[in-house]
């Protein structure tokens, strides 16, 4: 494998790929790479199909209505399994 050492980058894109890689955990060397490649047309980006992004997004008022909201769903309609 080749290597090539980027020179120049500004404060502000070094953060910026250093949160993004931290958030979708992945190496900053990684995630570079990846955009590399999607911007070249070398690799389709993938979509990832989880939920990541919401973990964590609800306060607490909100995660209590929700399992108010859901509490019928837990239980067992009988009449379905007779």
């Amino acid at each position: 494998m080749k290597a090539i050492a980027l020179r120049g980058i500004d404060e502000v894109t070094y953060n910026t790929i250093k949160k993004v890689s931290q958030h979708v955990h992945l190496s900053m060397n990684r995630l570079i790479l990846n955009i590399v490649k999607d911007n070249l047309g070398i690799e389709k980006k993938q979509q990832k199909k989880n939920f990541d992004c919401f973990f964590g997004s609800w306060d607490e008022d909100s995660y209590q209505n929700f399992l108010k909201n859901i509490h019928s769903f837990s239980g067992i309609d009988k009449e379905l399994w007779d």
